[in-house]
């Protein structure tokens, strides 16, 4: 808990900076999009085999409210155009072994961890570069979320924090590149990543208990592009690498990979 606390503190103190120097943006007018498009991920956290999901999608903003997607889910902030974001975020989580069956006959032999509802918060800020000198007409900003399952799925908790880099290359196109890391509790390690004597006799595997600590690091880059003031589309690209006890499981180590990227890519449609 000492490295979360210390993680933490440093990301709220660079989020309060930011937030000091970012001015408030005017209200909006209201707005909806529609979007769909698909996505390819690893079939759970930690494997080596991938599958493909839809991922639609739904933005509306008002001067209350802004609501956008967050994974397999939506987040609303509750302080549009207020020099900072913050909001509840509601989303579905993937367990394993849960509905569907997983390709490695190996890991489909471990106790499964049932999908999920997630619920959770995130707290965000930026500024934009050039009020530190630079002639550039990006945006430096921070993020954190704060994710706890529900239900009878993993029901542990995660704290993600980022780094990003917004920049706008011409009037239609947006580019976003991004610096994460994620620390998980005991219970979210132990569900995906522990391997219990009981699972070592069905699989084969060797024991091991996970423990909380930090979970991953991640690199994104993603680009919006803006054909016209109706359709849109998005395009993400994250590689994500486990660390610690999470690339250190059986499941992992020897029958998964360490490496899990993620690819998506979606077309939206402005209706008002």
């Amino acid at each position: 808990m000492k490295v979360l606390d210390q993680i933490t503190t440093l990301l709220v103190l660079a989020a309060m900076t930011l937030l000091v120097f970012l001015p408030a943006e005017e209200a909006t007018a209201d707005e909806l999009k529609l979007g769909l498009g698909v996505g390819w991920l690893p079939e759970f956290e930690g494997s080596n085999d991938f599958r493909t999901v839809p991922l639609p999608s739904f933005e509306y903003e008002n001067e209350w409210v802004e609501i956008k997607p967050n994974q397999l889910g939506l987040e609303a902030d509750l302080f549009p155009g207020a020099k900072f974001d913050f909001g509840p975020i509601v989303r579905y989580g993937s367990g394993r072994n849960d509905r569907r069956e997983v390709d490695d006959e190996v890991v489909s032999l471990l106790e499964k961890v049932e999908d999920a509802m997630e619920i959770g918060m995130f707290f965000s800020g930026g500024v934009p570069i050039d009020i530190i000198g630079i002639d550039d007409p990006g945006i430096l900003a921070t993020r954190i979320d704060i994710i706890q399952g529900l239900g009878d799925g993993h029901g542990g908790t995660t704290v993600e924090g980022a780094f990003r880099f917004v920049r706008p290359v011409t009037n239609q196109l947006t580019m976003v590149g991004s610096f994460s890391l994620t620390w998980a509790s005991g219970d979210y390690q132990r569900a995906f990543f522990s391997v219990t004597p009981e699972d070592a006799a069905r699989s084969g595997l060797p024991e091991f208990e996970a423990s909380s600590g930090i979970k991953d690091v991640a690199f994104t880059v993603a680009a919006r592009y803006k054909f016209n003031q109706s359709w849109s589309s998005s395009v993400a690209l994250r590689l994500k690498r486990l660390i610690g006890d999470a690339s250190d499981s059986p499941i992992v180590r020897i029958r998964g990979n360490p490496n899990q990227p993620l690819l998506g890519v979606r077309l939206e449609y402005r209706v008002f």
